[in-house]
């Protein structure tokens, strides 16, 4: 309200007071006492708004009704003059930083609450080499200790501990381990689907490739998670164990699948009866979730889940401390042998809990295992559904990591974790895919003193900066792979009409990414005349090779040193590191809109990448995520080449990729809608 007081003096007056009359006596009534509360909280916010201006010396940004802290900012959308929506950071991406001419910019509430948002990969790192001063606000995560106080929502000694413990859980044998039984997951899909049976240019349609992704994520984290020994055709209807409502495997998918349901939901609401409230509203969201079906079978998954992870802990303990859990001796003596070889990160969370001084609690390892079922599940599905619409999107560099596919993979096809490091290109793929759709969307920080921010007073050479460190690692990438050999390539049936020669497979690839059509793409070529054109023209990244040498941009005009500027910045306040802003800031990332996995070939600035957070506190189970998307791209672009499934006939390369870039952040960025085409190799 208080941003309606700047245009209060330039309004005709209006005599208001006359028409009360006219209305009934009750709404009069209303009308005053509505007036007198909204000026009696315009005086008492507007010295709590000064105090938040004050707190980011006025630093230029958004001015905002709603507190991003407050309930209401958490699902608010963008409401123009009143609150710039919760998924401003991955909206906005830089393009608001641009907006401001900085890379760090201010949102003050009505209530004084101030925030920093930050694009500005060099002050975060030197944020990050002093962690003392920028501590993790670990109230913000109080939600997250459902299941008990885990990794990510532990502080001070508490958060060491259990770091140094969780820490040697992720391990060589254990990569190995998530290796293989992704390649066993893998293999699994193909028989169970019959995509074994399927012949070149035999094709598969997918109405969301999340569906897939979802359940290849769900597999890997229940057996090299859990121990558990499922596969891609299990019957989910196998009998209910005694004592329990739901199996493991239902309420394991159950949970996974509405986290962010329960996390919204109040634990009173588990056993909420009808009986009146003080408000309404409250009354008709506690019937809503009391009678709806699949919110009471979501709070029974999550209830089933506690139960089975509590039963697993009691027994594997048992048995590695010598403890009778079950009447036969027999039955113990081979559970201790099998926690004692098995490689999952349940079985070793728990034996590592018990070899140090001071072990994990039982509530703290039901709260670190939901967390890696949480991060393990919904983020690598996602970004590996992400990384098949680019790679359907931009057909030359699926192209390309299909050549180095077949140069890294052994003759017989069997990879192991010794194989990872020669898939550097599909690390790469996946890392740009991160980049391009960071998981997390702000990390904050917390100030414990008052701090002096130093950093570039404009943005505006950013461009100018990014694009003379980008052709230095241009010219490194095209140094690094000219000697490469192609593999041959089979030549396929387009499911638009007519062949597609070997040697035109990427330019035919790229007009099958863009609809067909030969306006959409300047590299498109017509599907029926395919063969009676050249080869596609090299990606725009090894185009004009002699601007991308060191000296070429030596030669170049020096770019202006941007004027740095200081900002006082009072204790207690929250920033936010921004994943997308960084990810999509020229300054790091040219062209950030385009998907180019170069970037990500050899060596690259680790500080620019953020998707797994930043600082001592980045995700302990990152690797867990490469390992996993490296070995099942690795095998299924092997054996498919993927495509977009266009929405209706005649739709664009570009409209297909507004549509398929759409996502919504909730606990992880989660895609829209991504049909996709998989055509048999």
């Amino acid at each position: 309200m208080l941003f309606l007081l700047p245009f209060a003096s330039s309004l005709p007056a209006i005599p208001f007071m006359t028409y009360l009359p006219e209305l009934p006596i009750r709404y009069s009534t209303l009308f005053i006492a509505l007036s007198v509360a909204i000026a009696i909280e315009i005086h008492r916010s507007l010295p709590r708004y000064k105090k938040g201006l004050q707190r980011v010396n006025n630093l230029p940004g958004f001015r905002s009704l709603i507190s991003p802290f407050s309930g209401a900012g958490f699902g608010t959308p963008y409401i123009p003059g009143v609150y710039p929506g919760f998924d401003m950071p991955w909206q906005g991406k830089h393009k608001i930083f641009r907006h401001f001419g900085r890379d760090v910019i201010s949102c003050v509430s009505w209530n004084g609450d101030s925030v920093l948002y930050l694009a500005d990969a060099d002050l975060i790192n030197r944020m990050n080499a002093n962690q003392n001063v920028y501590p993790k606000p670990v109230e913000k995560y109080d939600v997250l200790n459902f299941l008990g106080p885990n990794l990510v929502t532990a502080h001070g000694e508490d958060w060491r501990r259990q770091q140094v413990i969780s820490k040697g859980v992720f391990n060589t044998d254990g990569w190995h381990f998530l290796w293989g039984e992704t390649v066993r997951i893998f293999d699994g899909m193909m028989r169970a689907e019959g995509y074994n049976d399927l012949k070149s240019g035999d094709e598969v349609k997918i109405k969301h490739s999340v569906s897939m992704t979802l359940r290849v994520a769900l597999l890997a984290i229940a057996n090299a998670g859990f121990g558990m020994d499922m596969s891609w055709n299990d019957d989910q209807n196998m009998p209910i164990p005694a004592g329990h409502k739901m199996t493991f495997q239902t309420a394991l998918h159950c949970v996974a699948q509405s986290s962010i349901l329960r996390l919204a939901i109040p634990k009173w609401l588990d056993w909420l009866p009808l009986k009146p409230y003080v408000f309404c509203l409250a009354c008709l969201v506690a019937i809503k979730l009391t009678l709806d079906p699949s919110v009471r079978e979501m709070v029974t998954a999550f209830d089933e889940l506690e139960k089975y992870i509590q039963s697993m802990i009691k027994e594997k303990r048992g048995a590695l401390l010598g403890e009778k859990t079950a009447d036969n001796e027999d039955a113990n003596a081979e559970l201790k042998f099998e926690l004692n070889e098995r490689q999952d990160l349940f079985s070793k969370l728990v034996k590592a809990s018990l070899s140090g001084e001071e072990p994990l609690t039982n509530e703290e390892l039901q709260g670190n295992i939901y967390i890696y079922l949480l991060a393990g599940h919904e983020t690598t599905a996602h970004s590996i559904s992400y990384c098949l619409a680019l790679l359907a999107l931009w057909p030359e560099k699926q192209e390309e990591m299909y050549r180095q596919i077949m140069q890294a993979m052994p003759s017989d096809g069997v990879t192991s974790y010794a194989d990872y490091k020669k898939f550097e290109y599909v690390l790469a793929v996946y890392f740009e895919t991160l980049r391009i759709f960071p998981p997390v969307q702000q990390i904050p920080k917390k100030l414990s003193q008052d701090t002096v921010f130093t950093f570039d007073k404009s943005n505006e050479h950013n461009v100018e900066i990014g694009i003379q460190e980008e052709a230095k690692r241009k010219a490194r990438y095209e140094a690094n792979t000219q000697s490469l050999p192609s593999p041959p390539v089979t030549p396929v049936k387009s499911s638009f009409g007519g062949k597609i020669s070997a040697s035109s497979s990427s330019s035919s690839l790229s007009s099958l990414a863009s609809g067909g059509s030969m306006s959409t793409s300047t590299s498109a070529t017509s599907i029926d005349s395919a063969e009676d054109k050249p080869p596609a023209p090299k990606p725009a990244f090894l185009r004009n090779r002699s601007t991308l040498t060191p000296e070429s941009v030596r030669a170049a005009p020096p770019v202006p040193v941007p004027e740095q500027m200081s900002l006082t910045v009072e204790k207690g306040t929250v920033v936010f590191i921004s994943p997308p802003a960084v990810h999509y800031n020229p300054k790091y990332y040219p062209d950030p809109y385009d998907f180019r996995p170069e970037r990500f070939v050899g060596k690259f600035d680790q500080t620019t990448f953020i998707p797994f957070s930043t600082g001592t506190r980045v995700c302990i189970g990152r690797h867990f995520s490469e390992v996993e998307s490296v070995a099942f791209l690795a095998y299924f672009i092997k054996h498919f080449s993927v495509h977009p499934t266009p929405a209706y006939e005649g739709e664009t390369r570009e409209e297909m990729k507004k549509r398929m870039f759409q996502g919504t952040p909730l606990i992880t960025l989660t895609p829209h809608s991504i049909p996709l085409t998989f055509r048999r190799r």
